[in-house]
């Protein structure tokens, strides 16, 4: 009975050890994460409504109904020559305002216009169509071109909106 007894508390005492280790091991394990997180957001109800005016003759803008593109063609300009088209943009959404920024604005005739693009409203797009953004085309021939076909350019502007909160946006901007 004695080496019985020897044997099992040999055992107890190896599995007790083993307890012991194996609640160690698991307490000393930390666990890290990394990565990014990132939430998508669905398209916003944001787009042109309308081309409210080009400034001459020289001017054909358009707006593609239901989206951030807008497209000016100009020709005939004059050396040093300015001009403008002028569109509007409204927020269909209810309870969230936008902030657009420039996407991409290409221009087809880089060596004899310069183009630029300005968004009124520090960017922001009111909600609930209680207020429309205006955005502005301006181009201007640089150079004086030689050859019939570098007398018009195409220019082409896309604009991105980002949701914004519109509790916060409404009081600095939709008043």
């Amino acid at each position: 009975m004695n080496k019985r007894s020897n044997y099992i508390l040999v055992v107890l005492f190896a599995l007790s050890f083993l307890l012991g280790v194996g609640y160690a091991v698991v307490n000393s394990i930390s666990l890290t994460v990394t990565g990014t997180a990132s939430a998508v957001t669905e398209d916003l109800d944001v787009y042109f409504t309308s081309t409210t005016s080009g400034s001459n003759s020289k001017v054909t803008a358009t707006a593609t109904a239901g989206s951030l593109t807008a497209s000016i063609k100009v020709s005939d300009l004059t050396l040093n020559e300015t001009v403008t088209a002028t569109y509007n943009v409204e927020n269909n959404e209810t309870d969230v305002a936008a902030l657009l920024s420039q996407e991409s604005l290409t221009n087809s005739n880089t060596e004899h216009f310069t183009v630029t693009a300005s968004i009124d409203n520090s960017g922001y797009v009111c909600s609930k169509k209680s207020k429309t953004t205006k955005v502005t085309i301006t181009v201007k021939m640089i150079k004086t071109p030689v050859a019939e076909a570098d007398s018009s350019a195409n220019i082409t502007l896309k604009l991105k909106a980002e949701p914004k909160d519109a509790t916060t946006v409404s009081s600095t901007y939709c008043s």
